[in-house]
């Protein structure tokens, strides 16, 4: 995280909107659980970029809530199509459905040659397109065979000792390993078109597994900063409790920024209801740090509430937001305090 390491829904609705919950059946118990939509959502592909090695460049988007293993973004993808096209430029949206590769898949997708697709994920060797075809080898839905070099100029290159070394490796040992947490798995991009559901290239994406935790209110933080009930969590700051809160003009610090309220405001020459809402925004967004920090994890959503969090204090040293700020503020505001109070399915109250 990018800012958290440099400087150191309404439960109701929560309750309507649980996700779906996929784990694996398999004899040997191995069963990472994953929060999926269970709704169609848009994904946009570029193929074999610079800047990630993977076959697929892939953004989602058009996931709705914030307590998802999957987030609006960019992830590592595959392909399983060998021979089939898909749009990689961009500019096509493409419905589809999002499918853990532990959980209950369509018969044409049943396979337990997922097992070593996950392990190869997980110890890769060599390149994109080494990886690639050692995924093939296990699982290739396409025309083309696994080791063709005919068909297409970027896969042109003979079959690599890496790819060999991945295949032997994943049919040693893939049967007696499991993911564990900050391990990835495969989650299928199954083509979801009204009309044509086969008119495009099955690819899959890398999810990084979240085991989950537990949170602590603002309260708590605020409460079991110093003294003997200390929580040594807020040692992970820089200068424990007394860290200087992003640089603000008035000195506050992690701590005291909590409890500022609009008699300390007027003392400082400030109006409360121009620091009001940075003062709100700030009682959430340390407890949300000092909860990653407890956990060392966080949802995928929360992650960039936090980071838009971080954004608006360095925008503001004077606290005082201004504009669409404000609107945005509040809204982040609500997201980490779901996530501070224990809503969010994985992430209970650490009481609880």
């Amino acid at each position: 995280m990018k800012k958290i390491i440099g400087i150191f829904v309404v439960c109701v609705a929560l309750a309507l909107l649980l996700p779906q919950v996929y784990s694996t059946e398999e004899a040997d118990d191995c069963e990472p659980e994953i929060y999926l939509p269970d709704y169609p959502i848009t994904m946009y592909t570029w193929e074999f970029p610079d800047d990630m090695i993977c076959s697929y460049k892939i953004e989602l988007k058009d996931i709705n809530e914030d307590y998802y293993d999957v987030d609006n973004g960019i992830y590592k993808g595959w392909c399983i199509e060998f021979g089939k096209a898909i749009p990689h430029d961009h500019n096509v949206a493409l419905p589809v459905k999002l499918i853990s590769s532990y959980g209950d898949l369509p018969d044409y997708l049943d396979t337990e040659d997922w097992i070593e697709v996950n392990y190869i994920i997980n110890h890769p060797k060599g390149n994109a397109r080494d990886i690639q075809r050692a995924i093939w080898y296990f699982i290739n839905l396409g025309p083309w065979d696994w080791d063709d070099t005919t068909h297409y100029s970027g896969m042109s290159q003979p079959v690599a000792q890496a790819t060999l070394d991945m295949i032997d490796d994943a049919k040693d040992y893939a049967d007696d390993w499991c993911p564990e947490c900050g391990d990835v798995i495969a989650v299928i991009c199954e083509p979801h078109a009204q009309d044509h559901e086969d008119d495009f290239q099955i690819t899959f994406i890398e999810v990084k597994l979240v085991c989950g935790g537990c949170t602590y209110t603002p309260g708590y933080w605020k409460n079991h900063a110093v003294g003997k009930h200390a929580d040594p969590t807020w040692e992970e700051l820089s200068n424990g409790p007394d860290t200087i809160f992003f640089d603000n003009a008035h000195d506050l610090t992690w701590l005291s920024v909590m409890s500022f309220n609009a008699k300390q405001a007027k003392e400082e020459g400030l109006i409360w209801t121009d620091v009001q809402v940075y003062q709100h925004l700030a009682f959430h967004y340390v407890a949300a740090v000092l909860n990653y920090h407890l956990n060392d994890d966080l949802p995928p959503g929360i992650e960039g509430y936090i980071d838009d969090a971080a954004e608006i204090f360095e925008a503001y040293p004077d606290m005082k937001i201004i504009g669409d700020d404000i609107e945005e503020a509040k809204s982040i505001s609500t997201h980490l305090a779901e996530f501070n109070e224990g809503y969010l399915p994985g992430w209970p109250h650490c009481s609880d």
